[in-house]
């Protein structure tokens, strides 16, 4: 199979997801990423075993300041992390582990990379304290939302299918909560020098969002 046919073959397999950039960017990067891991006979953990060493590698390059180069490593991290889902469906060769080992290295990628934050927020001396708030308003956002599903199901896709105009506007700034955003904003944010900024605003939109999950809760399970 060629890559222009692969291509046409390709929507059927990638993950169908609500947010615009991942459609439009990350996954059209993972597109041809897919194919190649695929001709390279690359299985989906091996891609999402990749992905995790290429968000390292971008992590040292933070970690010593080479901002872009750390934003870049980690755009084709995330890439990568779109890449084994679809290539786990197009060869069929998708399993239980797979998906649990996929989840597991986002969350150790998200919990280096918040920790990897706040050091060097220490180590530069430029108002720790913003970024481990902001941190910290992210991992308490990231543990409402994970585990809202596993006693609320019905509340699955809630904000996605309301068309008021307030949900509508609200994606804009939640399209920065996902991770191969937030991974780029915050990494060029310390090359621009405005991280402060980027943080006080994670911050306030975690904890806005935060505050939002518990009272629609709240509201329709409170009585149950």
């Amino acid at each position: 199979m060629k890559l222009l046919d692969f291509s046409r073959e390709y929507p059927k397999f990638k993950s169908d997801v609500s947010l615009w950039t991942v459609r439009n960017i990350h996954q059209n990067i993972a597109l041809p990423l897919t194919y190649a891991c695929y001709k390279l006979n690359i299985k989906p953990n091996g891609v999402t075993l990749l992905s995790f060493l290429t968000f390292l590698v971008g992590s040292y390059f933070f970690y010593n300041s080479q901002y872009y180069s750390s934003a870049l490593l980690w755009l084709l991290s995330y890439a990568l992390d779109c890449t084994d889902g679809a290539l786990a469906r197009f060869t069929k060769t998708g399993s239980r582990f797979g998906a649990f080992f996929d989840v597991v290295i986002d969350r150790i990628v998200s919990t280096i990379f918040l920790a990897l934050i706040c050091v060097k927020s220490i180590e530069i001396g430029i108002l720790p304290y913003i970024s481990i708030a902001g941190s910290v308003a992210i991992v308490a956002y990231a543990m409402v939302s994970s585990i809202r599903p596993l006693y609320f199901p019905e509340l699955k896709g809630f904000a996605k299918n309301n068309n008021s105009i307030i949900f509508q506007l609200a994606k804009i700034p939640y399209e920065t909560l996902d991770t191969g955003n937030m991974l780029v904003i915050i990494s060029l944010s310390f090359a621009f020098d405005f991280q402060n900024y980027v943080m006080i605003f994670y911050c306030l939109l975690c904890f806005s969002l935060l505050v939002y999950n518990l009272i629609i809760t709240y509201k329709k399970f409170s009585y149950n």
